[in-house]
């Protein structure tokens, strides 16, 4: 069970050691990867609830979960160096290491969700955000309704304007149809655990179709899909 993440370290270079400012560069990276598995893995509230124990057992052992790892580049100035590496987290071994540990307020834990759901009217094209990622459109009136459904039942929804321009996307990832390996890579890029991949079709003033399917990031597993017409 491998978890693969991109992630960057910086060290600082003190007193003319760039050997040690690479290692410090690559620890930050192991943990930069071991943080995002956790936030997708228990959202930002379990994170918060349970921050000194997951830094007691887990953040500060980050070498210990990590399976291996490759430096994909690296440049160093007179001050820093930083690298560009691809880490896979060992799940198995933090999984473990989650069932020892005795979390507090475990129900108020919110399951993050992201919605990659299109939106077509009748007589128009199809609206859906992830085909230009870095053009901030507003929300459709489909994902305005999921969000307050999702959010009135204790979900914690993914605000997708969060996406930087800058991050790193395949091809696979802006097509109006997504593959589950696709959804599931927006669900990891955006800190998901969840994923709710489908489309709105709107007929006049009062008829609509809907299909959805709902990704779990961790594993790609499809945990629910539904079909509603009216």
């Amino acid at each position: 069970m491998i978890d693969e993440r991109i992630v960057t370290g910086t060290g600082i270079i003190v007193n003319e050691n760039v050997a040690l400012a690479r290692n410090k560069a690559i620890s930050q990276a192991f943990l930069k990867a071991i943080e995002g598995f956790l936030i997708q893995r228990l959202g930002s509230q379990g994170m918060a609830n349970n921050f000194q124990l997951l830094d007691e057992e887990i953040l500060s052992k980050t070498k210990e979960n990590i399976q291996d790892y490759q430096i994909i580049s690296e440049f160093s100035t007179d001050r820093y160096v930083k690298v560009l590496m691809k880490v896979r987290v060992n799940k198995a071994i933090l999984e473990k290491k989650l069932e020892k540990i005795q979390f507090s307020e475990i129900d108020t834990i919110q399951i993050s969700v992201l919605f990659l759901v299109s939106e077509k009217k009748e007589g128009s094209s199809a609206i859906y955000w992830w085909g230009d990622p870095a053009n901030q459109t507003s929300l459709t009136q489909t994902e305005l309704f999921l969000s307050q459904a999702f959010e009135n039942t204790g979900f914690r929804v993914i605000n997708r304007s969060f996406f930087s321009a800058q991050e790193s996307y395949d091809e696979s990832m802006l097509h109006l149809t997504l593959t589950n390996e696709a959804a599931v890579k927006w669900g990891k890029l955006l800190s998901a655990q969840i994923v709710i991949v489908g489309e709105a079709n709107i007929y006049g003033r009062s008829e609509a179709s809907v299909f959805f399917k709902a990704i779990k990031v961790i594993d790609g597993t499809v945990v629910a899909q539904a079909y509603r017409g009216r």
